[in-house]
């Protein structure tokens, strides 16, 4: 590709990205290969598990979005059967909080 950007939240996803296109991948290579990158580099943020959303535009057809959102459970359980704690990811110049545990869990699909 001999154009194209590319943005992440940390500089190794980027550099992994940015490399796939500059060996002539496409951006949806560059998505892939950035996905693999940010699970190793921001695993408090990013996992294969994860559920989420991704738009694809083939420069010959309409736009496609893939859904890889999640599932959770059928049955509920009562909050006090849910187990959850916080965590602080450290950023650096910032620290975010989030909620980690097993009720916070989905199964992708």
């Amino acid at each position: 590709m001999s154009k194209g950007i590319v943005t992440a939240g940390h500089p190794q996803t980027a550099a992994a990205a940015a490399q796939i296109l500059s060996a002539g991948g496409n951006a949806f290579d560059a998505a892939i290969a950035a996905l693999f990158s940010v699970c190793v580099t921001e695993p408090a943020l990013a996992s294969l598990g994860g559920g989420g959303f991704l738009m694809a535009s083939p420069s010959s057809d309409k736009p496609i979005l893939f859904d890889f959102f999640v599932q959770t459970p059928r049955q509920r359980k009562s909050i006090e059967d849910v187990k959850t704690e916080k965590f602080i990811c450290d950023f650096g110049d910032a620290q975010q909080e989030f909620i980690i545990g097993s009720g916070t869990c989905a199964v992708p699909g």
